[in-house]
């Protein structure tokens, strides 16, 4: 039943950044490698990983990429390499919160250190991505990038990728929720620090008129 309940969330987790997972009917479930799905799901997460890579990271045909950005690291989104802050910082909540209700599955599975590596990696760019009164929420052009395909460790070869500040609550609301659970399960206060800050942000500006850039996405 925690197999189950991290999977549901994990999952659900990996459809806001592009795979679309088979239905499955209730009777043929019981049938399916639960653990298995769990470590497959992390390592969809380390192949969209940016910047300098971990020692880590298990993906052997990617490499380190996006080394000019104004803020290193996070993860690219879907099939393309913009970094939206506000589906990453959602999907970092998302595992989280998991993390956070089911360790026993993580623990049984041997996934906890794999989990919480995955998870520090990105709260780590949101922190970077914290500026006090605005925040980086996008690097990359969605336009430009979306109609080039090629692997992302040449994309600075093919086109800029600018940085975009914004003080939206949207975005730094879920910046925040995402640090505020990861204060937690890593044990934190860096994270605190920061969710604090990008919550009373969110609260004073109460609007979304500034995030402008990923309009159509």
């Amino acid at each position: 039943m925690y197999m189950k309940k991290i999977i549901s969330v994990i999952l659900s987790t990996v459809l806001t950044v592009g795979m679309l997972v088979p239905q499955m009917s209730a009777s043929a479930a019981s049938s399916y490698n639960y653990a298995e799905a769990l470590q497959k799901s992390f390592f969809f997460y380390e192949a969209q990983q940016a910047g300098p890579l971990p020692e880590w990271n298990r993906v052997e045909w990617r490499g380190d990429s996006t080394m000019n950005d104004a803020v290193l690291g996070g993860w690219y989104d879907a099939g393309d390499h913009v970094k939206f802050n506000l589906p990453m910082s959602y999907s970092a909540a998302m595992i989280g919160w998991s993390l956070y209700e089911y360790p026993e599955g993580y623990e049984k599975t041997g996934q906890m250190e794999i989990a919480k590596n995955n998870l520090k990696f990105v709260l780590d760019y949101l922190v970077a991505c914290d500026k006090g009164d605005s925040v980086v929420y996008q690097i990359g052009d969605g336009g430009a990038d979306h109609v080039w395909w090629g692997p992302v460790e040449v994309i600075e070869k093919e086109m800029k990728r600018p940085a975009y500040t914004c003080n939206a609550s949207c975005v730094t609301g879920e910046m925040a929720a995402a640090l505020a659970i990861g204060s937690i399960v890593l044990n934190n206060d860096t994270y605190l620090k920061h969710a604090k800050s990008l919550f009373n942000l969110a609260d004073s500006v109460r609007s979304d008129s500034s995030y402008t850039k990923a309009n159509g996405y």
